[in-house]
């Protein structure tokens, strides 16, 4: 008891109202009920009714602490006095040392301490004070001795009276301490497979190993019993083998039964890094694919309707989670990281460091990308992308961006927290749409299972318009508008204080940020190349001409004509391309040729505008021969003619006919002309008329 208690020995008991029990107390009601539960104070019912019906209670003033007891006697503190005969009685009443919790370390063991000696305290304290439990009644007598007390406790607290003297020996000899149950020595441990550890092995084999249950790990102890030297008549009951097995560590289990995957994910211990980091400094990403079929209205490769699952390419920002560029494609690679990276930098500047995966798309685009770590050295050279690889078309996009990469432990996923996103993403984004797949075919709703047979069956019979699955479109417009939420909601993650992605990518921008490229220089670095020759104006790529954009671009375009170029491109946006001489420098940009109307009407202006380049470029073309002849002619250059000519001069100099060496070199025959024969006689269309206009008379008379 944290109080001791002081109750006279004669002289009537004294009984008093709650109102005066909370006065002298200072105890909340609450606390006066639980003094009263736990048997501290001691109460009793009266006649009086409240106002909520209930009988009101009566407290016995010698239950109450010494303090409260003097204060109502108006006694002082050092003793009680009682009207009647003289008798004074010490205030303090002997109680047992407070209890050493430094004897046990762990938590339950603390708590189940306490507990116990809470129930064991009317013991301790009924030597110095058995009067105050003389209110108490059990089997109809009165709690005057330890017995009658211990009966009382047992009634009250729903214990056995033997449980109660154990505990009461175990305090008495080890302290409070001795109060928890102490661990057993054998715990975790079989007795019966100490006695056959062969026996033990099999079944750990069985269950482990060969991932059986455990009713084939009990038959196979009974079947090779005499193998293990198990006598018949000790073989081990079902029971004893399940609780054996069930005593192997799970992280052993999940390695065993479910493979190192889930081990790892599981059960591997890992670090969690800080986020000192400045935002826009870091970047994150990965491929994902989204929970959600719909049907295909963006893909040309593929037939209107095809049902798809879209793969998202994300780039994350490593301090705010804000999600600063993505793309979609039918299967994730480095050309859709290389959309995703050109709407980023585009926007946001090129980060400090990129984190990815091992994969293959993300090794092309870190191709000649300096480490992370290398860079944190301070040893990187300046030039080190040169160094490494010197053509710009060997080079990935984070080389030419200057980015520095780091890749993940290989099989990893903790290592990089965009998964965390992609979580988010399938529980608050995917779950939404009637198509959702859950990600695994054994959780698939009935309800996208009928939407994916009735979408398969009307494509079947050509009415896919009337299917219910969501356009790829329309889903990709819904992800946007559900991202702007999502970056505007606060985040419950480490370093983000209750704030939004938005709110900490705006707040802790890097104050070294890298400005962004000019477009054309960032299309250049993050395209892919290919070689093509330049004809008639054009180039073709992936079946598709490209032309000038205007007058100056088709002069470019017709000043490479049947040369090669390097032309830049980003496959999932072909409409425009980058056309690069060998150096990798720009020399023009095309576009995507349109095909015409078969109309005059709307094909006449594209084709007068077609005449008129060809026109120009051609003129442009005559007026260059011409000032290359006339620059020539300035400077007395001749033609090869005239330069024969000249040559032979000399031989006509003094004779007009040819030289005597060229007599005999000419040969000839006479001719002579056919007179025409009569009815070869050639008509002119006049008498071709006139013949026919003869025999048509004739023909009617």
């Amino acid at each position: 008891m944290s109080a001791a208690f002081a109750t006279p020995t004669t002289g009537p008991a004294v009984w008093i109202s709650r109102e005066q029990v909370l006065r002298l107390t200072g105890y909340t009601p609450r606390w006066l009920e639980a003094q009263v539960s736990a048997g501290r104070i001691v109460s009793r019912a009266t006649k009086n009714k409240l106002a909520n019906g209930r009988p009101e209670r009566q407290y016995l003033l010698g239950s109450l602490p010494a303090e409260a007891q003097a204060k109502h006697l108006g006694a002082k503190p050092a003793a009680l006095q009682i009207a009647g005969p003289a008798l004074v009685m010490p205030l303090f009443a002997t109680t047992p040392p407070a209890p050493n919790r430094t004897q046990l370390t762990d938590a339950a063991d603390i708590a189940q301490a306490d507990e116990r000696y809470a129930i064991l305290e009317p013991l301790f304290d009924f030597r110095a004070n058995p009067g105050r439990y003389a209110a108490h009644q059990v089997g109809g007598q009165p709690v005057n001795s330890e017995a009658r007390l211990l009966l009382w406790i047992a009634a009250q607290r729903k214990i056995s009276v033997p449980t109660l003297k154990r505990w009461k020996a175990r305090y008495a000899a080890g302290g409070w301490a001795a109060l928890a149950d102490r661990t057993r020595t054998d715990k975790g441990t079989s007795r019966y497979f100490s006695r056959y550890p062969d026996a033990a092995m099999l079944a750990a084999y069985v269950y482990l190993e060969q991932r059986q249950s455990v009713q084939c790990a009990w038959e196979a102890i009974r079947r090779d019993h005499q193998m293990l030297g198990v006598p018949a008549d000790d073989l081990p009951s079902y029971e004893t083998v399940r609780a054996a097995l069930q005593s192997i560590t799970p992280a052993l289990k999940i390695l065993a039964r479910e493979g190192a995957t889930r081990y790892r994910e599981m059960c591997a211990p890992y670090i969690r890094r800080g986020y000192t980091e400045y935002a826009n400094q870091i970047w994150l990403s990965d491929h994902a694919l989204h929970d959600v079929e719909v049907m295909n209205d963006l893909f040309p490769e593929q037939p209107f309707g095809t049902p798809i699952r879209l793969r998202l390419t994300a780039l994350l920002d490593y301090r705010s989670r804000y999600l600063v560029g993505y793309s979609w494609a039918w299967e994730g690679s480095s050309r859709s990281i290389g959309t995703a990276m050109r709407r980023a930098v585009s926007q946001f500047g090129p980060p400090e460091s990129f984190y990815c995966d091992n994969g293959k798309d993300y090794l092309k685009v870190a191709k000649g990308a300096i480490p992370a770590w290398l860079r944190e050295s301070g040893m990187a050279p300046a030039d080190w992308y040169r160094q490494e690889l010197a053509g710009l078309e060997k080079l990935g996009l984070m080389a030419r961006l200057d980015i520095a990469v780091t890749h993940c432990i290989v099989r990893h996923p903790q290592s990089k927290h965009v998964e965390r996103f992609f979580r988010t993403m399938h529980e608050r984004f995917d779950r939404k749409w009637p198509t959702y797949t859950a990600g695994n075919p054994s959780r698939r709703p009935d309800l996208t299972e009928a939407a994916m047979a009735s979408h398969r069956k009307l494509m079947r019979h050509g009415q896919v318009e009337r299917s219910q699955h969501p356009r790829a479109s329309m889903f990709i417009a819904c992800f946007v508008a559900w991202l702007e939420e999502y970056h505007s909601t606060p985040h419950s993650g480490v370093g983000m204080d209750g704030r939004t992605p938005a709110e900490v990518f705006a707040a802790e921008r890097n104050p070294n940020q890298k400005p962004v490229p000019e477009p054309h220089l960032l299309a250049m670095m993050l395209a892919e190349r290919e070689t093509r020759t330049v004809m008639e104006g054009s180039i073709t790529l992936a079946n598709r001409r490209y032309v000038g954009y205007d007058a100056e671009s088709y002069d470019a375009m017709h000043r490479r004509n049947r040369t090669q170029v390097i032309v830049a491109y980003d496959p999932l946006d072909p409409e425009a391309v980058a056309v690069l001489d060998e150096d990798g420098c720009l020399v023009t940009w095309a576009r995507a040729e349109c095909f015409q109307a078969q109309s005059n009407a709307l094909a006449g202006p594209a084709i007068a505008a077609s005449m008129a380049a060809r026109r120009h470029l051609e003129k442009q073309d005559r007026a260059t021969l011409r000032g290359i002849t006339l620059a020539a002619r300035q400077i007395g250059a001749t033609s090869e003619v005239e330069h024969l000519a000249a040559t032979a001069a000399d031989s006509f100099a003094n004779s007009p006919s040819l030289p005597q060496s060229l007599d005999g070199a000419l040969t000839h025959r006479t001719f002579t002309a056919d007179a025409p024969k009569p009815h070869e006689t050639k008509l002119h269309s006049g008498d071709i008329a006139d013949r026919l206009a003869a025999r048509l008379r004739r023909q009617q008379a």
